[in-house]
């Protein structure tokens, strides 16, 4: 990451990165600009000639199991579908700061 080689000092970066490069650089700071933010969406799509669609639909519920993806989450530091029922599986310092989604309002 250009930000922890010192390469640059302001830019654009993804959640997740920001998140793991705080592993690295304690001093590096996730904003989000008064203008705005870029809102993504990931998915998981199953072509609709895929060769095995079960297994598909299969390794897309294992994923989805708060266990599994708050694993997936704590290594490369990126929320999922099951965020709020997973967190009990996670560290601290991937659920907390500006990089992380905001509890749902109750």
């Amino acid at each position: 990451m250009p930000y922890l080689e010192g390469e640059t000092d302001v830019g654009m970066i993804w959640n997740g990165e920001a998140v793991m490069g705080r592993d690295t650089l304690d001093s590096l700071e996730y904003v989000y600009p008064e203008e705005g933010i870029i809102a993504w969406l990931d998915s998981f799509v199953i072509p609709k000639n895929a060769k095995n669609p079960e297994a598909a639909h299969q390794f897309i519920s294992f994923v989805l199991q708060p266990e599994i993806s708050a694993l997936i989450s704590e290594e490369i530091a990126t929320p999922h579908p099951t965020w709020r029922p997973g967190i009990c599986w996670m560290t601290p310092l991937r659920t907390t700061g500006p990089a992380t989604p905001p509890t749902p309002p109750t």
